[in-house]
Order: C-alpha cells, then sequence, then structure tokens
C-alpha cells in the first residue's frame, strides 16, 4: 500500500516499481528524500509454507531504490534484523546490508504521557 500526501506540484506514484522510482527520482530532483516507513517488518518476511511471502527480488528491489535515490527506509520488528536475514530465501539479497540496528526499549511514563498528550495533538 503506498500512503502519500504529496505537496503542491508532486503527484502521487502509481502503485508500481516503476511509480515509484519515478515518484522517488522527482523527489531527489527537487531535493527531497522519500522515507519509506515499514512497520512489523519480519511479516514481510511470512513461512512461505503458510502465507504467502514477498519474492527476493521485492527486497532487492528496496535495496537498489535506496542506493540510487534519496530515499530512507526505516523498518520495525520485534524479530532482529539478523535472524531475519538469515531466512534461507533472502541470503543473498544485499538488502540487509544497508539496514542499522537501533534497539528502541520502552517509553518511559513521562514519554508516553507526552505522546498522549502533546504529540496526538499535533
Amino acid at each position: 500500500m503506498i500512503a502519500a500526501t504529496p505537496e503542491p506540484g508532486f503527484d502521487c506514484p502509481t502503485p508500481s516499481y516503476d511509480g515509484l522510482e519515478q515518484f522517488a527520482r522527482s523527489l531527489q530532483t527537487n531535493g527531497r528524500t522519500l522515507v519509506i516507513l515499514v512497520d512489523e517488518f519480519h511479516v514481510l518476511m511470512r513461512d512461505e509454507q503458510h502465507d504467502a511471502p514477498l519474492p527476493v527480488e521485492f527486497f532487492n528491489y528496496l535495496r537498489s531504490l535506496a542506493n540510487s535515490y534519496s530515499v530512507s527506509l526505516i523498518v520495525t520488528s520485534h524479530v532482529d534484523l539478523y535472524t531475519l536475514s538469515a531466512d534461507h530465501r533472502l541470503s543473498g539479497s544485499p538488502l540487509f546490508n544497508i539496514l542499522h540496528k537501533l534497539h528502541l526499549g520502552p517509553f518511559s511514563a513521562t514519554e508516553s504521557r507526552d505522546l498522549i498528550e502533546t504529540q496526538s495533538a499535533l
């Protein structure tokens, strides 16, 4: 799913690899960065015996997009990225070479309150 709220002068991308690449190119031309947020990244790596996993080419495409344009990937997962990269389907995918692990612990009570009372009011 592509969710975008483009500024004037930027068209929403066509939901395809080419459309996303054209959008990234357009943003870069205008000094902007495309930020792709993927929550629960491990879900994309579902067990192929039970679910339909994304093809390896999808992960290779993300790496190519990030290398070719001004694109930042931010992924979250409760499964360690190194564990995910050991998936036999992705053992040759270069995507995991550009991702950096940052462990985020739970919010403190003050941070939680601030998120609910202040940030969500914006």
